[in-house]
């Protein structure tokens, strides 16, 4: 699992398959595994998960897996990690949060710096 800027959440097996945190919420709701994942309890839940069923349902923004992942803590007071930890178990995986490297500048200008250090290095 990486996170990023703007609420991103990567997720990737062993096996190089990837995840949208909708397939992974999508999952959970279809387990029936809500009463682990939301931030908040009792009618509370009970609201969020019928607004994310019904969006779910009416196929918002394209579907629930093509979502951004802030929509989930953000509109649905779903837990992202704990949603994450509690599909792992469900399916067998083990979580591990890979730290990325940070860059400050567009991936463009990232290759264009590491070609120019490279040719430094090589003439």
């Amino acid at each position: 699992m990486t996170h990023g800027d703007y609420g991103y959440i990567g997720l990737e097996d062993d096996a190089g398959n990837e995840y949208t945190m909708g397939e992974i919420v999508a999952d959970l709701l279809d387990a029936g595994a809500t009463d682990e994942i939301f931030m908040v309890k009792g009618d509370h839940m009970a609201d969020s998960l019928a607004r994310i069923q019904k969006a779910r349902a009416d196929k918002v923004q394209g579907g629930i897996e093509r979502w951004d992942s802030d929509v989930f803590d953000g509109y649905y007071d779903i837990d992202r990690d704990r949603a994450v930890e509690v599909w792992a178990v469900l399916n067998g995986h083990k979580v591990e949060v890979v730290e990325e490297e940070v860059w400050d500048e567009y991936p463009e200008q990232v290759q264009a710096s590491r070609e120019a250090a490279w040719e430094e290095e090589n003439y």
